[in-house]
């Protein structure tokens, strides 16, 4: 029996729709691993609300890429003393994913050291965060790792972003980034009265020359 094509496409969908729903919810099936997924998504929405809603600063990527790096690091350890007490040999799955964490907050700190605009691009919190979230998935085995899940993860990457901007549109923005809207236009207003001043006084100097040389 041969399905219709949109039942096919409909159906591969939802596979796609079920491994990112494992990403996300992985917790549930290990909830050991909110140990490290807490801050990890607390960092995230504190630096996304506070700090980059008007995009990343240098400081910013340099911060964000160490996060991933320690995230790395803690995860080479765990994996190494987790096969060392058991006795098996280390996944090249885990060892290739470790690899890529570390490369990858590597680049973001060594660009944005380097002043490089794409800093602002692979530096994000919100990036660095949605991949950091997917590698511990793979690193601690909670979830199935094959080609599937690795395009369910590049599909709903959109979804994740638009849906975060929409969101942080909706709030209110923190009281600091209105405190430095209300001085910039405190000093917008203040420009054109200096230049106003400039030729009154101008003037009256001018009138006075005058005056001095008729007496």
């Amino acid at each position: 029996m041969v399905l219709p094509p949109d039942l096919i496409t409909a159906h591969y969908f939802w596979l796609l729709a079920d491994r990112w729903l494992q990403f996300t919810f992985m917790w549930v099936k290990n909830p050991e691993l909110l140990w490290l997924l807490i801050p990890v998504w607390l960092n995230w929405l504190l630096t996304e609300y506070f700090q980059e809603r008007k995009g990343t600063s240098y400081g910013n990527a340099i911060s964000n890429g160490f996060v991933m790096f320690w995230v790395g690091l803690d995860s080479a350890r765990t994996i190494v003393n987790e096969y060392a007490k058991k006795g098996l040999a280390i996944s090249l799955t885990h060892i290739v994913m470790v690899g890529i964490i570390l490369a990858y907050g590597s680049l973001i700190m060594f660009e944005a050291i380097k002043g490089k605009k794409i800093a602002h691009l692979i530096g994000r919190i919100r990036e660095v965060t949605y991949f950091t979230t997917a590698s511990i998935g793979i690193i601690y085995n909670a979830i199935i790792v094959d080609i599937h899940s690795i395009i369910a993860l590049l599909v709903f990457f959109p979804v994740f972003y638009i849906g975060m901007e929409i969101f942080l549109r909706l709030l209110p923005a923190p009281k600091e980034e209105l405190i430095e809207e209300g001085e910039g236009e405190k000093e917008e207003k203040s420009k054109p009265q200096v230049k106003q001043q400039i030729p009154t006084i101008y003037q009256q100097l001018m009138k006075r020359r005058l005056l001095f040389k008729k007496k």
